[in-house]
């Protein structure tokens, strides 16, 4: 069996249970190709020639995979940024960090933030109103510094965290 036979199998294999982006892949492929290789040091010799051999399978096999669209970066950071919106809401700063840690361009990442139109601080509202109900018992004034912290680690703005605080805690006070 060849190394892009072997490494298509595995490729597919790891897409079959969850969605990679193309740099997350090549990160993995590599792994695999260097967990099959544990060589002796006499070998090791083999393996640097063979390292032209590996880049080219790897890349054969990014390259099939894209041709079937089983790999598409600018779908993925689209999908991540409605799913995250939806199920864990995080703000700009946050979801872009987390996609350029995923290995997304930020030309890719800027792009796919633009394509999802919404206003920041209504995502902040509801990441309020659930994580507010576990401070009815606090004070108000610390339930506010608590807000502020809360959304300033999901990645939110100062203007969104300011107009979600406003609009829950303004509620709070009639």
């Amino acid at each position: 069996m060849t190394k892009y036979e072997k490494l298509i199998q595995y490729a597919l294999r790891i897409i079959a249970k969850k969605r990679y982006t193309t740099f997350e892949i090549e990160k993995k492929l590599k792994l695999f190709l260097a967990r099959q290789a544990c060589l002796p040091d006499r070998q090791k010799k083999l393996a640097k020639e063979n390292a032209e051999e590996e880049t080219e399978a790897i890349n054969a096999v990014l390259a099939r995979l894209q041709e079937l669209k089983y790999l598409d970066d600018s779908v993925y950071a689209d999908d991540y940024i409605a799913d995250r919106k939806k199920f864990r809401p995080r703000g700009k700063f946050l979801l872009a960090r987390e996609l350029k840690k995923k290995g997304l361009d930020a030309d890719l990442i800027q792009n796919a933030l633009e394509k999802q139109k919404s206003d920041e601080s209504e995502t902040a509202v509801r990441a309020l109103e659930k994580k507010s109900r576990q401070w009815h018992d606090i004070p108000l004034p610390k339930q506010r510094e608590r807000a502020y912290r809360f959304l300033s680690a999901r990645g939110f703005d100062s203007d969104a965290i300011y107009k979600a605080i406003s609009c829950c805690y303004n509620r709070a006070i009639e």
